[in-house]
């Protein structure tokens, strides 16, 4: 378990053995709007107020922290938000679809009738499968499917105000270690509230993206009765809002080309948005746990604390936590497949999001 977790890329058997069918696309977000902004109106509002709506009027919106206006404007987070939930969208419903004993429309029958570019067969073939889903035999029910969309969708809607702390700090308006600390997350709905967001809608904006983020990272995490690490048991709506964020690579402004979003295993989106570069902390801090199990804090792994156990980095555990949730869900979805759990999820999200963009770029619902 140890070397595993160290591990700094992919192999090359995985590679070899889960090579995607559509590894470069570029995801069209613009496309999915529309229909998620008519479903999800509330979380859309939400990012409104705060700056994120994927379609802004153009204007910076002004630091919270500094009181002054921003640079740049902020849409990009909500076209990431929208990214994220396309994704969490598509395991959900597959995972909708799996029951015990029941006749499935496989992934692999509809791409492979795309690929022989029979699109109008393999549409057909998704209108079955929706159907089938819609019935909710799956591990998830449908009102179960529409929750984790919902929450994939307003998971960033807080972004804009750790972007705010970060330019506070640059300009030292900030004290030190307080942009990414628990304690500056846990304020936010003060800050919103101090400056007339209603108190409802703060508490939200707060609650938003529990399930992503570095700091979640340790409530997927648990130690086993011989004091292993594994996955923690159920909980699969915040494993797939979690999974889909650290699979969403979505290029950054500042970043030198125009941007792109695509879907990626949580190592390679690690590595493809540069985060020993812009997140240089997570390669030295992250957590550990003590003998009976309780999750501790590690401010340098180099420097573990005794009595401290399984002390790795928050990019090792992003990187480890993408895997188990990986391998948990293919099996439920596709156990055949050989290909490493991370690959065979890149490429099934790639796939599905390939077929589904076709549908909307045809004009069908």
């Amino acid at each position: 378990m140890e070397e595993v977790i160290h591990r700094q890329t992919h192999t090359e058997d995985e590679r070899d053995m889960g090579v995607p069918l559509t590894q470069e696309l570029s995801v069209d977000v613009m496309l999915f709007l529309p229909q998620m902004e008519k479903s999800y109106p509330d979380e859309f509002e939400l990012m409104r107020i705060t700056g994120v709506h994927p379609v802004g009027d153009g204007e910076p919106p002004v630091n919270l922290y500094t009181g002054e206006k921003m640079n740049e404007p902020l849409d990009n987070i909500g076209r990431h938000n929208v990214a994220v939930a396309v994704a969490a969208g598509i395991i959900a419903e597959e995972l909708n679809m799996k029951g015990d004993g029941k006749e499935e429309i496989g992934v692999e029958d509809i791409v492979t009738n795309a690929l022989l570019e029979d699109v109008n067969k393999s549409l057909e073939l998704m209108r079955e499968r929706e159907a089938v889903g819609a019935l909710g035999f799956g591990v998830l029910n449908y009102d179960e499917v529409f929750t984790i969309v919902a929450a994939a969708l307003r998971h960033d809607t807080s972004k804009a105000l750790e972007i705010m702390r970060k330019l506070a700090y640059e300009t030292e308006r900030l004290k030190v270690g307080a942009v990414y600390d628990p304690d500056a997350y846990a304020n936010v709905e003060q800050v919103l509230i101090n400056h007339g967001i209603d108190t409802e809608l703060a508490r939200k904006i707060k609650e938003a993206g529990k399930e992503t983020g570095h700091n979640s990272l340790s409530s997927f995490v648990e130690l086993d009765e011989d004091g292993e690490l594994r996955l923690r048991d159920g909980d699969y709506a915040r494993k797939i809002v979690h999974l889909a964020d650290d699979m969403t690579a979505t290029t950054a402004p500042g970043d030198g080309e125009e941007e792109k979003t695509r879907y990626l295993t949580p190592l390679e989106r690690m590595e493809a948005q540069n985060f020993r570069k812009r997140y240089p902390w997570m390669y030295t801090e992250g957590f550990g746990f003590d003998r009976e199990g309780n999750v501790v804090r590690v401010n340098d792994v180099e420097s573990v604390p005794d009595g401290v156990i399984h002390a790795h980095t928050f990019a090792q555990w992003q990187d480890w936590v993408g895997r188990q949730i990986c391998a948990e869900f293919k099996k439920i979805i596709d156990p055949n497949d050989l290909a490493e759990p991370g690959i065979w999820m890149k490429r099934f999200i790639n796939d599905m999001v390939m077929l589904k963009q076709a549908k909307l770029e045809r004009g069908m619902s």
